[in-house]
């Protein structure tokens, strides 16, 4: 008996098991973000396969005929997934998604539409970036249907404000609905109110729906991120050499989650530090070829001042054969600034102003720029490339470029600490005591001539 009972749980599982085989070939594959609608006629069950098994998804089932009302979503052979509320979270799902009439009725058959979306920071999100301070356009084309955007937060606790407005539907049409990176809903942050603000409390990409509210709608809408600063930032560097030299300064760009195609802004200087001319009396600024924007020009300011009369440098960023967006936290370029041969440590301000960024379909974008500065120094910390009294991990690996000659000794003058024009094994040493001990413990054990 036992055996035959065993027998039959055997041929149990199997026909249950090609059942979902079947179910499985037969269904449609749910995609993060595409939108599928289909017919339930009454008392049927529709399948659907899905395969994230790294993500939190989100699936949405709406009724769009208004003749099914509440929907069940349930994965298939897991009866304690299910759902009439239309929303179905899953950690990592992979197999079979059904969807069902919550009330069967005879007579009761129409359209829905289903979407799956990825509310966790992980590969499978597809959703679209949010730039800061711009609105982005959306669209929904097919009634019932769900978008995703991400923006990314420090965690540091600073508001996020998102808002949504649409035409010709009011915006209390739609509805917004916003996750952590972990795929998780923000309380509080369900809402068809056209607005919600949250405070990210952890670093990492968050997720944004929207969707309808009530009623199916379609049309056009933007939505828009916004927190305390949303302006795009050039940040001039700062560098360390020794009276005399010549040192390089990088221009930086934070994009802020913003795509900008080009940028412009000046630098002031000092005229006993001032940014070095070319043989063509041209400012001595190289622009980083990997940000692939060849038109670039420099020019010193006023226009026509002569090599030594000059006050500062404005610096155009573009390119005449590509709009293409220039990655975050690039250096945009470089300029080499002549130190002067003082007699003691001092340092000199190189001023930013007039910062603009521009999208790549030419839209001005709110822009700031920070300033830097050189410092001549009688005794400079070994490996202080950029003069701020400390040296980075990013400033050994810059050391060691220079000692293997794939960088010129330019680029850190604070490396060359007996002046030779090269970068020796000692001076390596040296600059790792500095990062290991401090400046102050470094400074006085250089070696070689002054």
């Amino acid at each position: 008996m036992i055996r035959s009972f065993a027998a039959v749980a055997v041929v149990f599982a199997v026909v249950c098991g090609l059942a979902a085989s079947a179910r499985a070939e037969d269904s449609e594959r749910l995609r993060c973000g595409r939108a599928q609608v289909s017919e339930l006629e009454s008392g049927d069950r529709e399948s659907y396969q899905i395969n994230q098994p790294n993500d939190r998804v989100v699936i949405d089932a709406i009724d769009i005929s208004n003749r099914l009302g509440l929907l069940k979503l349930a994965v298939a052979g897991q009866p304690d997934t299910a759902t009439c509320s239309g929303v179905l979270s899953l950690d990592g799902p992979s197999g079979v998604i059904e969807v069902s009439d919550c009330i069967v009725s005879d007579d009761t058959s129409g359209q829905y539409t289903v979407s799956m979306n990825v509310a966790s920071d992980s590969r499978g999100n597809c959703g679209t970036a949010l730039s800061c301070g711009v609105p982005t356009a959306g669209q929904l084309s097919v009634a019932g249907e769900v978008d995703s955007y991400v923006f990314a937060a420090s965690g540091d606790g600073s508001w996020v404000a998102l808002s949504l407005a649409s035409t010709p539907a009011p915006p209390q049409r739609l509805r917004m609905r916003v996750f952590d990176p972990q795929g998780v809903p923000i309380p509080g942050a369900d809402t068809c109110d056209g607005t919600v603000s949250v405070r990210p409390a952890n670093p990492g990409r968050y997720t944004v729906l929207v969707g309808a509210c009530a009623q199916p709608v379609t049309g056009p809408y933007t939505i828009m991120r916004d927190t305390a600063d949303c302006s795009v930032s050039l940040a001039v560097g700062s560098a360390a050499g020794a009276p005399g030299q010549q040192v390089s300064v990088n221009v930086l760009l934070d994009t802020n989650g913003h795509q900008v195609a080009g940028t412009e802004n000046d630098i002031s200087f000092d005229p006993d530090a001032p940014i070095a001319a070319k043989a063509n009396g041209a400012p001595n600024c190289t622009v980083n070829p990997l940000i692939n924007k060849g038109a670039t020009t420099f020019r010193f300011q006023p226009a026509g001042c002569e090599v030594g009369d000059c006050e500062s440098v404005h610096a155009l960023v573009f390119a005449i054969d590509n709009n293409d967006p220039i990655d975050d936290e690039s250096i945009l370029y470089t300029c080499r600034v002549n130190l002067p041969a003082t007699g003691s440590t001092e340092s000199f301000p190189l001023s930013c102003a007039n910062a603009v960024a521009s999208t790549p379909d030419g839209a001005r974008l709110p822009s700031q720029c920070s300033s830097g500065m050189v410092t001549a120094s009688t005794n400079p910390c070994p490996g202080d490339c950029d003069g701020n009294g400390a040296v980075s991990v990013a400033e050994l690996v810059t050391a060691v470029n220079i000692a293997l000659g794939f960088i010129d000794p330019s680029e850190c003058s604070a490396l060359d600490t007996n002046h030779d024009g090269h970068v020796g094994v000692e001076e390596l040493v040296m600059a790792v005591n500095s990062a290991l001990d401090g400046c102050t413990a470094t400074t006085t054990s250089q070696v070689g001539p002054g």
